[in-house]
């Protein structure tokens, strides 16, 4: 409250900025008082689209907070206990809350005097074997130095971008851009993409000569009934549906293959899981990631769960934990929740054990020429394979759990992103 006769000065005027825009301002809010879908309703997929498109990216996911959106990026990069994250202390308290949160240790450097922003010369200092990533905040419309930030030495990085290709002639030649300026830069990287760049050999080329030593790749199923399902129509074109050929392609040019796939389709029959792991050897991937399919809250899959009543751990927030990927949290077709977390294990024993992933760690070393490939391959495989392991019992695959009954499929409409 103020003091008698003292003046308020406001820092924003927001009821002149509100005046300027209270027709459409009002007009908005009236249309969703309406149709009444106050969460994700079509007003957040408009915002993702444009948002998408503005910045230049394919995808754009909208976040309840800051906070949040600062949490899903550590965990993206597997953020963990021991791990390191340079920040900066000038800043507010989530960013260095959301790193402590994780188990992870927050190393502050210094600001500069005139941007208040994180002083890039002193973040190398910093860097430590700990050190996982480098959180700059950018302040007052002023952003952080990143050509100083990205200088930082580091003779091994992998670089952040769900397709680092992108999709269509403009991202790809982004994507030899990026690849010409890190020639010469005696750095070895790896980074994800889909399988349309072995539409683009010449891509492939550039990719191994710029340092490139191993590719993530989401292959999800080798099932096309399945891709069809996880809405993945990249995976089945004619350049790409081959998956024996699109893999010996990538290793033609030195590089990994560090393959995913996704478990628990309704369109899949129980046999995927041995198919899968044959497929695996049989085509020398050097590194696998398998998952049990998750109905993750906010996409048309969680929504299809719950119209069809099929989800098996709901006690909010509690039970968000085990939407981890790896346990069973929804009634699948053709897996009791025991038989898909078993039959998972069993997978996982195989192809990542010590000694398989010793034997395919030798493979990868004869074909990239690369440590550093050949590292994360094994890493990537016993380390997945160990952490498997000691994951407690899934809470959906414990005695006296209801199972639910897979009802006939209820049509929801998938969110454009």
């Amino acid at each position: 409250m103020n003091a008698p006769g003292r003046m308020l000065t406001e820092f924003v005027d927001l009821k002149a900025q509100y005046a300027a825009l209270r027709e459409s301002i009002d007009a908005r809010i009236r249309k969703v008082l309406e149709h009444g879908q106050f969460i994700l309703g079509p007003e957040v997929a408009e915002l993702e689209g444009r948002l998408a498109q503005f910045a230049g990216t394919k995808y754009c996911i909208t976040c309840a907070s800051g906070t949040e959106a600062l949490l899903i990026a550590l965990m993206a990069l597997d953020i963990k206990p021991g791990d390191e994250v340079v920040t900066t202390p000038f800043t507010f308290a989530a960013t260095a809350e959301m790193i402590v949160l994780l188990g992870a240790k927050p190393v502050f450097v210094d600001i500069e005097a005139d941007t208040c922003n994180i002083d890039a010369r002193k973040i190398g200092a910093a860097v430590t074997g700990r050190t996982r990533a480098i959180m700059p905040v950018s302040l007052y419309g002023q952003p952080a130095d990143m050509d100083e930030i990205n200088a930082i030495e580091s003779k091994r990085i992998f670089i952040i971008d769900d397709n680092i290709v992108g999709a269509g002639m403009k991202y790809i030649r982004r994507a030899k851009e990026l690849f010409d300026r890190l020639q010469g830069s005696g750095k070895e990287w790896g980074a994800q993409t889909c399988l349309n760049i072995v539409e683009h050999p010449d891509v492939l080329k550039l990719a191994r000569e710029s340092g490139c030593r191993g590719l993530l790749i989401g292959f999800e199923s080798i099932d096309a009934d399945s891709l069809e399902h996880m809405h993945k129509p990249v995976n089945l074109r004619p350049n790409t549906k081959n998956f024996s050929e699109a893999i010996q392609k990538i290793h033609d040019h030195g590089l990994a293959v560090i393959g995913c796939f996704i478990f628990g389709a309704d369109t899949q029959s129980k046999d995927v899981f041995r198919r899968t792991v044959d497929f695996a050897l049989a085509n020398n991937i050097d590194a696998i990631q398998m998952t049990l399919e998750t109905p993750l809250p906010g996409t048309a899959f969680y929504r299809q769960m719950v119209a069809e009543d099929r989800l098996l751990l709901t006690d909010y927030p509690d039970d968000w934990r085990h939407y981890n990927i790896v346990e069973p949290v929804f009634q699948m077709k053709n897996w009791t929740p025991r038989e898909a977390y078993e039959s998972l294990l069993s997978a996982y024993s195989e192809v990542s054990s010590l000694k398989s992933s010793l034997k395919r760690a030798t493979w990868t070393l004869l074909n990239t020429k690369s440590l550093f490939s050949t590292a994360i391959a094994f890493s990537w495989n016993y380390h997945a394979y160990k952490a498997i392991r000691e994951t407690p019992t899934p809470l959906a695959v414990r005695e006296g759990m209801v199972l639910k009954k897979v009802r006939k499929r209820v049509p929801v409409a998938v969110r454009a992103a």
